[in-house]
């Protein structure tokens, strides 16, 4: 046993002494970036914890969130196209609702196909407030949450660190040994990033009363991410 390990690190040394002192750089680079992601994510990431705990105490205490009424006052809905490199074309419609808040602002938001089926305009609509920020929504029994600034700030700044980790393997790993391009890889790897980066910002966010409906979707898009990662190295 104690053979084979030393085996298997005198491979890992002799791998890191034909690492050139380019490849060296690269890596540092992407270091020194994934340093800034990991940061950056540290206000933010504590500040989604905290929106986490008001969460918690809105599903088991209720009245935790600030709330004000107001009314959809427009609906919209419009598709877009997505052509992959392999020409497949696909079509996603996304949904829009405008509601005016007490203060008579208005604002807009991307909404699931069935809370834009109830939400005509009209009809009064029930804000959660976090902040002053509209964290959920509510009209006819339907709910629909929304991620905070906090949350999405994280989203960014894990970004940013997950794009540094991939440059420090395409440094040490794969810049001479690859058959595709630095842009192809981070491609991959920046895909599987945002499936997988924005699962867990959602789960830090509403923990395991995330729902059932975006549990599945939260489930779904983290083993996207994973294939996606998968295929990243595989491209090399």
């Amino acid at each position: 046993m104690r053979v084979r390990q030393g085996r298997r690190l005198l491979s890992f040394f002799e791998v890191l002494r034909q690492v050139s002192l380019l490849q060296w750089a690269v890596a540092v680079f992407g270091l020194g970036v994934l340093a800034v992601g990991v940061a950056g994510s540290a206000d933010p990431y504590h500040e989604v914890r905290r929106f986490r705990g008001v969460v918690a105490c809105e599903r088991s205490v209720g009245d935790c969130f600030a709330r004000e009424q107001g009314s959809i006052v427009d609906r919209d809905s419009y598709t877009t196209t997505h052509t992959d490199s392999d020409g497949n074309t696909s079509i996603t419609t996304h949904y829009e609702v405008t509601w005016r808040r007490a203060d008579g602002s208005r604002e807009t938001r991307e909404v699931s196909k069935g809370f834009y089926d109830k939400a005509r305009p009209g009809r009064p609509v029930t804000l959660s407030l976090w902040r002053g920020e509209v964290v959920k929504a509510e009209v006819e029994g339907s709910t629909e949450w929304f991620l905070p600034s906090p949350g999405k700030r994280l989203i960014l700044w894990l970004a940013v660190a997950y794009t540094g980790l991939g440059i420090v393997l395409w440094g040490l790993v794969a810049w001479e040994n690859s058959s595709s391009s630095f842009f192809e890889f981070i491609c991959y790897w920046a895909v599987s990033g945002f499936f997988l980066i924005y699962s867990v910002t959602e789960f830090l966010a509403y923990g395991w009363d995330i729902g059932f409906g975006h549990g599945v979707l939260c489930g779904v898009l983290m083993l996207i991410g994973l294939v996606v990662g998968i295929l990243a190295f595989a491209v090399w």
